[in-house]
């Protein structure tokens, strides 16, 4: 009989190479590489979400200021031009400064009355509570409602700051973004941390001072996997609230110059009876809650 070739039949044709790498295989080792290379680590995905919950946070505060404004040009009936509460409030009238103050803390006070019957749920609205001794889930209902009591109490004149609420929104927000991918405790607590720094940075214009006081005063800890992502989300927020609201400061302080030196007495006695004042003043508010 003719000798064959090892493995070859009649008819049969000879098999490719099997050393030569198809199409397909060469995919497959791309797309596994290319998978094993981008794969985000753990601090990576925190991080991501942190510049998130930085960005959402600024756009929440530079919502409220929006309202806030809209709501106290309905209040006032003052142009569009005239900016600020003190200028709006000089060129109303006597009993236009009376009414609006009344008509806000009413609506202040329905929002909550009403608003405490919509959110019946008994989760925490305080983020400290939530990071510290709760589960990180802040309540949305409950938190929207003091919010829209504020704005009221704000665009009327009252003498509380809109700090509160906008860090109120921004740790809503972190909660909310957590609960939705189903975020462990500790991981939930993270980001709602992460939102409060947020909420901090866009309502004072200071990042590292945002992201220190959560770091110190809520988590009590300044490791570099805490300590980043608020940063981060600190940074976002201010560069976002920055491009949108301007860079200019805070809060526009008039000029003062003394005329003669003798004039520094009177702000002297001003500042006795200021800190003689103060502690009857809070004394007389507890008294009034």
């Amino acid at each position: 009989m003719p000798a064959r070739r090892c493995g070859h039949f009649p008819g049969v044709s000879p098999p490719e190479n099997p050393t030569k790498p198809t199409t397909l295989s060469l995919e497959l080792r791309l797309r596994v590489w290319i998978a094993e290379i981008i794969r985000p680590n753990e601090l990576q995905v925190t991080l991501f979400w942190a510049g998130v919950i930085g960005f959402t946070g600024a756009l929440s505060s530079v919502g409220f200021r929006r309202l806030s404004e809209f709501v106290h040009r309905l209040f006032t009936q003052q142009p569009i031009t005239i900016t600020g509460y003190v200028e709006g409030a000089r060129y109303m009238s006597p009993w236009h400064r009376v009414l609006v103050p009344v008509a806000g803390g009413l609506l202040a006070g329905a929002t909550l009355f009403f608003g405490t019957q919509w959110s019946k749920r008994k989760n925490t609205t305080d983020y400290m509570e939530a990071i510290v001794l709760g589960d990180g889930v802040v309540s949305t209902r409950s938190s929207l409602v003091k919010c829209l009591s504020a704005m009221f109490s704000i665009a009327s004149g009252a003498s509380i700051g809109r700090e509160g609420p906008l860090v109120q929104l921004s740790a809503m927000l972190a909660s909310g973004f957590g609960r939705l991918r189903k975020t462990p405790t500790l991981k939930l607590r993270l980001l709602v941390a992460c939102g409060a720094a947020a909420g901090i940075a866009s309502a004072y214009n200071a990042p590292i001072g945002g992201a220190l006081f959560v770091a110190e005063i809520v988590l009590e800890s300044l490791s570099m996997e805490t300590f980043g992502p608020l940063v981060f989300a600190s940074v976002v927020a201010t560069i976002t609230r920055g491009n949108i609201l301007g860079e200019g400061p805070l809060y526009e302080i008039p000029s003062v110059r003394l005329q003669t030196s003798w004039e520094i007495l009177p702000h002297l006695m001003l500042g006795l009876v200021a800190g003689f004042a103060a502690p009857w003043y809070l004394r007389l508010l507890r008294k009034s809650e």
